[in-house]
């Protein structure tokens, strides 16, 4: 997630760089989220029924840095609309592997261990926002910090890669499928909404501050900064907050008094009071592991 988070910070450089409009970015973001869709359904009707997560993961992680340094530099509109397709893939794979593993050690364990997951996933977007900045505003060629980026990412997944791990038996996969509940429809509609709004946030939202609202390039992933941060503290605590309050009400309560409160520090206009907007919207997000 630390290597997305740095992309999200150079997305206005990108569009900038090859003179493309937000539309034609919209169809790299479409590719993108297609080839993630893509891989994570197969990754979980057939590559995690063949290999252990634990494999995938080692794979996921050394193959992920390598293809986004070659994607976020190519020079063309054409070449980042057709690699965003491996690089999506990669990760998709990648994603599938280790929420498999976390709900695997979630059953061993008889603990909740996704929001824990989760808040690590939130905390390497947050790593990644400061890198992002870091880089932009040390480099004077960007090429060169995403290659910089890609290339400490890789370091720290090779020092994972030697870990030693135990690798599960992928699970027998059963020939019967369950109807699916009205309950479980409603509340993937509601994560489906919720995730498309958390991908507006990741996607447009340096771009928006950037570009509309004035704020200095390095800053341009304060809202990402802000989001992620109300997630990890929701995120370290949601064991706590779902004992407690039940997953219903964390899932669906909580968040829909989020984008309330979201709605109302938009309609302020000014960055500072939309930034802490941003950070409240990312407190009630511990239930997402319902839907993974």
């Amino acid at each position: 997630m630390t290597l997305i988070a740095v992309w999200f910070v150079f997305i206005p450089w990108k569009i900038h760089q090859i003179s493309i409009s937000e539309s034609d970015f919209g169809f790299v973001l479409m590719s993108f989220g297609t080839g993630s869709l893509a891989s994570i359904q197969i990754s979980n009707r057939f590559l995690l029924t063949r290999f252990s997560p634990e494999f995938l993961i080692k794979a996921g992680l050394l193959s992920f840095p390598v293809i986004f340094v070659i994607w976020a530099t190519s020079q063309s509109y054409m070449a980042l609309l057709v690699l965003a397709l491996p690089i999506s893939i990669s990760f998709g794979v990648l994603n599938s592997s280790v929420v498999s593993a976390t709900a695997s050690y979630e059953k061993k364990l008889g603990r909740k261990l996704m929001p824990f997951h989760m808040a690590c996933f939130s905390i390497g977007g947050l790593t990644g926002t400061i890198l992002g900045g870091l880089l932009l505003s040390n480099f004077e060629k960007e090429e060169y910090a995403l290659l910089c980026a890609s290339i400490l990412v890789l370091l720290l997944a090779l020092a994972l890669a030697q870990l030693k791990t135990v690798h599960h038996i992928p699970p027998k996969q059963s020939k019967t499928a369950k109807p699916t509940s009205r309950t479980a429809i409603f509340l993937g509609i509601l994560a489906a909404l919720n995730f498309g709004t958390v991908g507006i946030i990741m996607d447009w939202s340096a771009l928006w501050l950037t570009r509309d609202l004035g704020v200095a390039l390095a800053l341009g992933g304060i809202i990402i900064f802000a989001f992620n941060s109300g997630e990890i503290i929701s995120r370290i605590f949601g064991e706590r907050l779902l004992a407690r309050y039940g997953e219903r009400t964390v899932g669906v309560t909580f968040t829909l008094v989020g984008c309330v409160l979201l709605l109302f520090c938009l309609q302020a206009g000014n960055v500072l009071v939309i930034v802490c907007g941003f950070f409240i919207f990312g407190l009630p997000t511990p239930y997402r592991h319902l839907f993974e």
